[in-house]
């Protein structure tokens, strides 16, 4: 009988193991989270952020799929991403950079910023993306014209409005995701600016 039962418990046992392995926790999306006293720089801009002050203006919009689709058409390209399903847990984000200082440059590096603790994605883990599937050439051109990826240079009175690529590869959800934006450069002035997003995430059972 003892034995029976501790075949059973370990049946049990395995069976939840399984059953927890089938569970998948999806991002569905993702809003402003701002504290009671948030600095003076930073405002909240619909469904984004906006970090503004005397050298320079940043502002961060997350995308649903519909939205950077559209992105895309408006730009006459077609969404090279348009294939990705919402289980990948990838996340686009519109960022608008504006250099409003009047003597010096201002110098973003792309993989200087976390999604929690996701870099963004880079030409290479692109083409990883990509050069598997349908039209590798064409969507590879499309995300070339359209991303952040390689490190810009922007001159005084200019503005640059592209897109970034994070997944997030955690299996489990969390309630808040910082994105970090680091060692922003105009001359010799380095700035780091933090958003903090809600994660909504929901609870999805692989069949």
């Amino acid at each position: 009988m003892r034995k029976n039962l501790i075949v059973v418990f370990l049946l049990a046992g395995v069976a939840t193991l399984l059953w927890a392995g089938r569970t998948l926790y999806v991002l569905e999306s993702l809003t402003p989270k701002i504290s009671r006293k948030p600095a003076k720089e930073l405002s909240v801009e619909g469904k984004g952020f906006r970090f503004r002050n005397s050298w320079f203006e940043l502002s961060v919009l997350p995308l649903a799929p519909s939205e950077r689709s559209e992105f895309f058409r408006a730009k006459g390209l077609q969404d090279p991403f348009e294939d990705l399903k919402p289980e990948q847990n990838f996340v686009f984000l519109k960022v608008r950079f504006e250099n409003l200082g009047k003597s010096d440059k201002l110098v973003f590096l792309p993989q200087g910023t976390l999604l929690g603790d996701s870099f963004p994605f880079d030409e290479t883990r692109i083409y990883q993306l990509f050069y598997r599937g349908k039209e590798p050439d064409k969507r590879l051109a499309a995300a070339g014209k359209v991303l952040f990826m390689r490190n810009l240079v922007l001159p005084t009175g200019f503005w640059i409005e592209r897109l970034m690529v994070f997944r997030y590869d955690d299996p489990y959800p969390v309630r808040r995701i910082r994105l970090t934006f680091s060692n922003i450069l105009v001359g010799r002035k380095v700035f780091n600016v933090s958003f903090n997003f809600r994660a909504h995430f929901v609870k999805e059972k692989i069949r």
